[in-house]
């Protein structure tokens, strides 16, 4: 019996501590330091910020440095505690999973700046394609100051993002790029919705000038033409041109003059009806046209019965080709104005009854921009 009780004393005690060493063996397995795990993260994390994967995929990093920076405070806690007591695993999935955050963003960034490097370069090519077009042909477009002042901000802007995409700056030139092609976008957009509308003239303004040119050519005399857009005013002999005058117009000098006081240079088929010099004039010399003439009548009593014309505003009239000119800028109330020594020549050629025809261009669009 005593034999017997023995055997299974001894039997018991082996499986305690067979069942206690496995316990111990697991705790010691359970308390292996995620120092492995922690510097994956931390490499990671630096290699990340050095291509800016911070400023790229903000999101991402902030999250994973949230998981690595709990990994730390738990790895802390755990190491405060006895060491058969410390466990590891919270501490090495926090740090996996700032790892995982980390390669996603880092490859994100990488696809990014790819892109940039590829695409960016283009289109501020483009952009400024756009801006020298508009430098070269529509600068002295009469639009809205606040209009203008948002394009030379677009300018600036487009200019800096340039210099950032120089420095490999990519996320900076990309921001200033965005502001840029915003604003200058805008300004295209209206230049070229006032520009569409305007030139839906232009086969009338061909005619216009055609008709004048061949009755000069039949009759043997001088004829004037004056193209806005190109802000040149053309001198013709017997259907031949003779001379060509830089010319400048009213400050409203896109569109047909509507009413007096507007600013704008009246387009159409006039003739000259009183040359002044001397002090008849404060323009040096000056060749006086008939308007309004008979169509601009029957247009501004039509604008004001379509509401288009407020009921106490008058035609206007004295438009001049005059002297003065020269100045580099469409200054006048709505007369042509020409360099003193332009007007001389001019004037010497002309009469009483001299035809003048006033067109918006004698080029299409394209042509002005192609």
């Amino acid at each position: 019996m005593k034999k017997r009780f023995l055997r299974l004393f001894l039997i018991s005690f082996i499986l305690v501590f067979l069942i206690s060493g496995t316990v111990i063996i697991v705790k010691i397995v359970n308390t292996t330091p995620p120092d492995e795990a922690l510097k994956i993260a931390r490499e990671s994390l630096a290699q990340a910020k050095k291509i800016q994967a911070d400023k790229y995929e903000s999101v991402q990093i902030k999250t994973a440095t949230e998981y690595y920076n709990s990994a730390m405070k738990s790895w802390k806690i755990e190491n405060e505690k006895f060491f058969l007591s410390r466990n590891y695993d919270i501490t090495i999935d926090l740090a996996t999973r700032a790892t995982e955050q980390i390669k996603l963003a880092t490859k994100k960034t990488q696809t990014r700046t790819g892109n940039l490097k590829n695409d960016l370069p283009v289109k501020v090519k483009e952009l400024q394609r756009i801006v020298s077009n508009l430098q070269e042909n529509f600068t002295e477009l009469p639009v809205a100051l606040n209009e203008r002042g948002q394009y030379q901000k677009g300018k600036i802007l487009l200019v800096e993002a340039a210099s950032y995409l120089k420095k490999n700056d990519l996320l900076v030139a990309e921001q200033k790029y965005i502001q840029a092609e915003k604003l200058i976008s805008s300004f295209n957009k209206n230049v070229e919705r006032t520009l569409k509308d305007y030139f839906s003239h232009i086969n009338k303004w061909k005619n216009w000038a055609s008709e004048t040119i061949e009755f000069s050519r039949i009759n043997n005399t001088y004829c004037i033409v004056v193209d806005k857009f190109k802000h040149e005013c053309y001198l013709y002999y017997d259907g031949k041109l003779v001379n060509t005058f830089d010319a400048e117009f009213g400050k409203n000098w896109i569109g047909n003059k509507k009413y007096q006081g507007d600013q704008a240079t009246p387009e159409g088929k006039y003739t000259i009806i009183k040359k002044k010099d001397g002090g008849n004039t404060q323009y040096y010399k000056a060749l006086l046209i008939n308007y309004p003439n008979e169509e601009d009548k029957v247009q501004f009593r039509l604008n004001k019965k379509n509401g288009i014309i407020s009921a106490g505003r008058g035609i206007g009239g004295l438009v001049e080709v005059h002297g003065g000119g020269g100045k580099g800028a469409n200054w006048t109330e709505g007369c042509v104005a020409l360099s003193n020594r332009d007007m001389d020549k001019l004037y010497s050629k002309c009469s009483v009854g001299t035809r003048i025809t006033i067109v918006g261009s004698l080029r299409t669009l394209d042509e002005i921009i192609n």
